[in-house]
């Protein structure tokens, strides 16, 4: 198990064995209908301390339906160049304040075994993901990313974290 650092050096140009990687880009989605754009908005300039709050995050995924799954940041296709050559097919993974994204699911598709868990202080953002997460054996937990007090402290073999720290922060 490296750090990040270690297997990647300059974290902002990603290598493998020794050379940059190209990240691939995705096209941007169209932009959603005004309801779903301000329900996934984030909150006013200068209000940004919201996201440490388990308060805006219950409200914020309350007001989406099941199945209405955002990606924070990047996606599996995104990371996959990242992720793949060093985690193994058996390697228990836990998305870090997971929210309602299908990274896990995503992950599994892609022939990943190990368990894995998606954790976030928000329950209201596993309702959109639910069918997914239990057709595809993923695990769906709520909980403290600041404590994790829910799992032993060598639960995991890898950790992803697409947003959360900047959301605490």
């Amino acid at each position: 198990k490296l750090p990040l650092q270690a297997l990647y050096g300059d974290v902002a140009t990603p290598r493998r064995h020794g050379r940059a990687v190209d990240m691939p880009r995705r096209a941007r989605k169209p932009a959603p209908a005004a309801e779903a754009a301000e329900t996934h908005a984030p909150p006013p300039e200068g209000d940004e301390a919201r996201y440490a709050t388990s308060e805006y995050w219950s409200r914020r995924y309350a007001a989406c339906d099941a199945g209405d799954v955002f990606e924070w940041f990047l996606s599996y296709e995104d990371l996959a160049p990242l992720l793949d050559p060093w985690l193994r097919r058996d390697a228990s993974v836990l998305d870090l304040g997971c929210g309602a994204s299908t990274l896990l699911c995503d992950l599994r598709d892609a022939g990943h075994a190990g368990r894995l868990v998606g954790v976030d202080i928000a329950a209201e953002a596993f309702a959109i993901v639910r069918d997914a997460a239990d057709e595809r054996d993923v695990e769906l937990a709520r909980g403290d990313a600041t404590t994790l007090r829910e799992f032993a402290d060598d639960a995991f073999d890898c950790v992803v974290d697409k947003g959360t720290v900047d959301a605490l922060l």
